[in-house]
């Protein structure tokens, strides 16, 4: 008897484990076809926005030519500035310029979630342009020590305000397919070294929601149409101070914040 009892609590066990893995079985299926249901969805929604690219594309191509044709010195922005608030504003962002002097800061709340924010910087150098381009800049400009200077976009400025201004339009085309808030920053003087700091002081916290998340980018030796997204600091940056240094180990000399994030250590 004891033994027969044995046996059948046993069997009984041995069939209660046996469920309890089939169900855990059929969870872990669910789970997995629910995720892929959350991942099929996400990929849908990011193919509906960017199904507008091949028309944005070539008003991009075009805004790009303008603004290197056209470079404007840190603080200077005035014309960019205006081409990037029209911009905004035609694709239903409310716009805030004059920010920080030449800023523009453009925000498009589409219910809840998270807030992202978009930054571009603006402004060019004063190199002399010989590339021979068909767009090449002939701009002169009085830089800040009143020196007569050619002014160039040497850094890509003019690539991150087209890529910048074509993103907002996408997700603003888009707003159907995502909840929560765009903010398109477009900062000025990020070659002086001064722009984002200038734009904090001008009361932008009182201007966007806390951003979630904060981006920015650069032009990478990569081939077209491919991206390189990185968390933490990667680039190697010349500071305003003429010291070089990385956002994750700054110099002592390190004083004047390049970009919208600000060095720790300074």
């Amino acid at each position: 008897m004891v033994t027969g009892l044995t046996g059948a609590r046993k069997r009984e066990r041995d069939l209660q484990r046996r469920a309890g893995r089939r169900a855990a079985r059929q969870t872990g299926t669910a789970q997995e076809s629910s995720g892929k249901d959350i991942a099929m969805t996400s990929s849908q929604a990011v193919r509906a926005v960017l199904a507008g690219l091949e028309h944005s594309r070539s008003w991009q191509e075009e805004l790009y030519r303008d603004v290197h044709r056209h470079p404007e010195l840190p603080h200077q922005e005035h014309r960019t500035a205006a081409l990037v608030a029209e911009r905004l504003r035609s694709a239903g962002y409310q716009v805030h310029e004059g920010v920080g002097g030449t800023g523009v800061v453009g925000v498009l709340a589409n219910g809840e979630g998270p807030v992202v924010l978009l930054r571009a910087d603006m402004d060019a150098l004063p190199v002399r342009e010989a590339t021979g381009l068909p767009y090449a800049s002939a701009v002169t400009a009085t830089d800040a020590t009143g020196a007569e200077v050619p002014v160039m976009h040497a850094c890509a400025h003019d690539a991150h305000v087209a890529c910048l201004a074509g993103a907002a339009h996408l997700l603003a085309e888009g707003r159907e397919h995502w909840t929560g808030t765009v903010v398109a920053l477009f900062q000025p003087a990020e070659e002086a070294g001064d722009g984002a700091r200038a734009m904090v002081a001008d009361g932008l916290a009182g201007l966007i929601p806390p951003p979630t998340v904060a981006l920015a980018q650069h032009v990478m030796a990569l081939p077209a149409g491919q991206s390189s997204p990185a968390p933490d600091p990667c680039c190697r940056q010349q500071t305003a101070c003429g010291s070089p240094c990385t956002a994750a180990a700054p110099t002592a000399r390190c004083r004047t914040p390049r970009s919208i994030r600000w060095c720790s250590r300074r």
